[in-house]
Protein backbone atom coordinates (compact mmCIF):
# COMPACT_ATOMS: atom_id res chain seq x y z
CA UNK A 1 0.00 0.00 0.00
CA UNK A 2 1.43 3.37 -0.97
CA UNK A 3 1.71 6.30 1.40
CA UNK A 4 -0.92 8.34 -0.47
CA UNK A 5 -3.32 5.38 -0.31
CA UNK A 6 -2.87 5.23 3.44
CA UNK A 7 -3.50 8.97 3.73
CA UNK A 8 -6.59 8.70 1.53
CA UNK A 9 -8.03 5.86 3.54
CA UNK A 10 -7.31 7.71 6.79
CA UNK A 11 -8.97 10.84 5.42
CA UNK A 12 -12.08 8.82 4.57
CA UNK A 13 -12.27 6.23 7.30
CA UNK A 14 -11.45 8.20 10.46
CA UNK A 15 -14.09 10.94 10.02
CA UNK A 16 -16.62 8.34 8.87
CA UNK A 17 -16.03 6.21 11.94
CA UNK A 18 -16.54 9.36 14.01
CA UNK A 19 -19.85 9.89 12.23
CA UNK A 20 -20.74 6.25 12.93
CA UNK A 21 -20.08 6.68 16.65
CA UNK A 22 -22.00 9.97 16.65
CA UNK A 23 -24.88 8.16 14.95
CA UNK A 24 -24.94 5.55 17.69
CA UNK A 25 -25.14 8.32 20.29
CA UNK A 26 -27.77 10.14 18.23
CA UNK A 27 -30.11 7.15 18.50
CA UNK A 28 -31.24 8.45 21.89
CA UNK A 29 -31.00 12.15 21.09
CA UNK A 30 -33.13 14.82 19.51
CA UNK A 31 -31.98 14.09 15.98
CA UNK A 32 -34.43 12.52 13.55
CA UNK A 33 -34.23 8.88 12.59
CA UNK A 34 -33.26 9.74 9.02
CA UNK A 35 -30.21 11.66 10.25
CA UNK A 36 -29.24 8.71 12.44
CA UNK A 37 -29.61 6.23 9.59
CA UNK A 38 -27.50 8.41 7.29
CA UNK A 39 -24.80 8.51 9.98
CA UNK A 40 -24.85 4.73 10.36
CA UNK A 41 -24.78 4.23 6.59
CA UNK A 42 -21.81 6.61 6.34
CA UNK A 43 -19.84 4.52 8.80
CA UNK A 44 -20.85 1.30 7.07
CA UNK A 45 -19.72 2.55 3.67
CA UNK A 46 -16.37 3.57 5.15
CA UNK A 47 -15.83 0.04 6.41
CA UNK A 48 -16.92 -1.36 3.04
CA UNK A 49 -14.50 0.99 1.29
CA UNK A 50 -11.65 -0.44 3.36
CA UNK A 51 -12.54 -3.80 1.88
CA UNK A 52 -11.67 -2.43 -1.55
CA UNK A 53 -8.01 -3.04 -0.76
CA UNK A 54 -8.74 -6.77 -0.57
CA UNK A 55 -11.64 -7.18 -3.02
CA UNK A 56 -11.88 -5.60 -6.46
CA UNK A 57 -15.00 -3.64 -7.28
CA UNK A 58 -15.67 -2.08 -3.88
CA UNK A 59 -14.06 1.26 -4.65
CA UNK A 60 -17.44 2.79 -5.52
CA UNK A 61 -18.11 2.88 -1.78
CA UNK A 62 -15.77 5.88 -1.67
CA UNK A 63 -18.26 7.92 -3.70
CA UNK A 64 -21.23 6.64 -1.69
CA UNK A 65 -19.39 7.53 1.50
CA UNK A 66 -18.67 11.07 0.29
CA UNK A 67 -22.31 11.65 -0.65
CA UNK A 68 -23.63 10.25 2.62
CA UNK A 69 -21.14 12.24 4.69
CA UNK A 70 -22.14 15.44 2.90
CA UNK A 71 -25.83 14.74 3.50
CA UNK A 72 -25.16 13.92 7.17
CA UNK A 73 -23.14 17.11 7.73
CA UNK A 74 -26.00 19.14 6.24
CA UNK A 75 -28.71 17.38 8.29
CA UNK A 76 -26.75 17.58 11.52
CA UNK A 77 -25.85 21.23 10.86
CA UNK A 78 -29.48 22.21 10.27
CA UNK A 79 -30.61 20.43 13.42
CA UNK A 80 -27.83 21.94 15.52
CA UNK A 81 -28.61 25.42 14.22
CA UNK A 82 -32.26 24.94 15.20
CA UNK A 83 -31.23 23.81 18.66
CA UNK A 84 -29.05 26.91 19.02
CA UNK A 85 -32.01 29.23 18.50
CA UNK A 86 -33.76 28.23 21.71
Amino acid sequence: MQADSIFLSDAIVLPSLGILLAGLVMLRGVFGRFTVYVALATGATALAFMGSYAVEGLSWFRIANAVLATVWYALAGVRLSRLGRF
